[in-house]
């Protein structure tokens, strides 16, 4: 079977199209784009904050971008800086207002880490779309020595018409004091096959 060698372009920063060099005003394929990268940690969250509560830290996913077939991978990562060592604490990744994934009832020490790695599909596009999602997260532990756990999103709606915001949050019960302090240090969302620049 014959193949094509399709010649890759830089569209835009970040941002790597695929075209057919023998039909150039053709279909341009988005292989993959950086939709965002902190590059700094986040404001720290502290104090016995009982309500669900997004870092600083965020990155939005534009209005269109992603069509079916679309994938995403989001890795994020903070540290919990000040403890009580009696905290039952809640962590989400969210797109907009949908929870990937959650971690509930995290006990964690000082400077233990949390992490998210994620791989998300989008199967369908618009403003009733859907999108599943698979990977790994640690509710805390010490780099090196944490837990990973397995999680995974079964067919969830997305807007993808309207821009999505990809954050991490925290809620902390009634255990926490006033000391208690975490931060979100990094959080990256790479897109691939997007059916628009970002």
């Amino acid at each position: 079977m014959p193949q094509t060698a399709f010649r890759s372009t830089l569209a835009a920063p970040g941002f790597v199209l695929a075209v057919d060099p023998a039909n150039p005003s053709g279909t341009q394929y988005g292989i993959g784009a950086i939709i965002g990268a902190s590059v700094a940690a986040s404001t720290a969250i502290t104090g016995a904050t009982e309500t669900e509560t997004n870092f600083s830290t965020t990155v939005t996913i534009p209005a269109n971008a992603l069509q079916a077939g679309s994938v995403l991978h989001i890795v994020a990562m903070g540290k919990y800086t000040a403890t009580t060592g009696a905290e039952t604490h809640d962590l989400k990744l969210k797109i907009g207002s949908t929870a990937i994934v959650t971690l509930s009832t995290i006990n964690p020490a000082n400077d233990d880490y949390f992490r998210f790695d994620v791989w998300v599909t989008v199967r369908t596009a618009g403003g009733s779309g859907t999108m599943v999602a698979v990977g790994q997260a640690m509710g805390a532990g010490a780099s090196g020595t944490g837990t990973s756990v397995n999680v995974a999103l079964d067919s969830t709606a997305i807007d993808t018409t309207a821009a999505q915001t990809v954050a991490v949050a925290i809620d902390r019960q009634a255990s926490a004091t006033d000391g208690d302090s975490a931060r979100l240090d990094m959080l990256t969302v790479v897109g691939f096959n997007l059916a628009s620049l970002v």
